[in-house]
């Protein structure tokens, strides 16, 4: 009862249908023990999200809870906790408040929720179609859900794009990218998975770029990855052909790029995660095949994906 007193301090007052949003930063702490009882805090707040709110003719209050973590702990929470670990529902030691019976239709855990591909489902809302045109096209609405938004209300153009590029390349300094090595981290890592950097390297790579973080070794090495976004996805494909450009970006050679991934593993910028150097290059040089292919079907565009098997190989 202390914690969900606690909790009742942070609703705000106001008339009116009001829905708050309450962020809880951290929350892996949420998850110690307290007097032998499993993740007590993350367990109390769940509950407490579950108690009928009081409506009047003012309007109706909705809570939200948003968990955040910089660790996995969150993810490794087992949900099974909330019904295995009391012998009796929780629910039923607290006789002064009021909570809603539990739910006939589950949805599936938020830890294992994505953002990616989310605007799928939508894109024939409001009389959009947006699985014609290119392979391209076709495949935005699978991605990042903002380039997808963007792309439904035809804003997806050359200087979003640019933007976006100023994001993939880490860094706002004009026309610098080329001598910038978190630069060619970031693209190369766009089309092949890299491996491992310092935490202060996946630290610039996630909050200044598109990264995300998969785990820490130990305090100094980090494992980052990029999700599969077709925009992206075609624009580090754009930025290794020396005769595309937009904008302030002009592509590069191949040869080029082979000689930053080269310059990245031996500088000790980044450690491949598995394996060695080796199969990032075959790697790679199967993605320059795949290029070429796209470049006889689509030309500078790039914008077919699928290339015929016989001409890749």
């Amino acid at each position: 009862e202390a914690v969900f007193t606690a909790l009742d301090k942070l609703l705000v007052d106001r008339k009116g249908d009001v829905t708050q949003v309450i962020l809880f930063d951290e929350a892996q702490l949420l998850l110690l023990s307290f007097r032998d009882e499993k993740a007590f805090l993350f367990r109390c707040i769940r509950m407490w999200l579950r108690q009928k709110r009081v409506q009047t003719g003012d309007g109706a209050r909705k809570v939200v809870a948003v968990f955040t973590s910089t660790s996995l702990a969150m993810a490794n929470y087992k949900m099974e906790w909330d019904q295995n670990i009391l012998a009796v529902d929780s629910r039923n030691l607290v006789k002064t408040r009021d909570f809603y019976a539990k739910g006939r239709e589950e949805f599936e855990p938020f830890v294992l929720t994505t953002t990616i591909g989310a605007m799928h489902s939508l894109s024939n809302q409001s009389g959009a179609v947006m699985d014609s045109g290119t392979e391209y096209e076709q495949a935005i609405p699978y991605g990042r859900p903002l380039f997808a938004l963007l792309h439904q209300n035809n804003d997806l153009g050359d200087e979003k794009l640019e933007n976006i590029l100023r994001r993939m390349v880490v860094t706002r300094e004009r026309g610098l990218w080329t001598n910038a090595k978190l630069a060619w981290l970031s693209i190369l890592g766009t089309r092949v998975q890299m491996g491992r950097t310092t935490a202060a390297i996946a630290s610039d790579l996630v909050a200044k770029g598109y990264a995300n973080l998969l785990g820490v070794q130990g305090d100094t090495m980090a494992s980052f990855c990029y999700m599969c976004d077709p925009v992206c996805a075609r624009l580090a494909m754009c930025l290794m052909d020396p005769k595309w450009s937009l904008g302030e970006f002009k592509g590069r050679s191949k040869q080029w790029w082979a000689g930053k991934v080269r310059s990245v593993f031996e500088t000790g910028l980044c450690v491949p995660e598995k394996g060695n150097f080796g199969e990032i290059m075959v790697a790679l040089y199967m993605l320059f095949c795949g290029d070429v292919c796209r470049r006889r079907i689509s030309g500078l565009q790039y914008v077919t994906f699928s290339v015929p098997l016989e001409d890749w190989g």
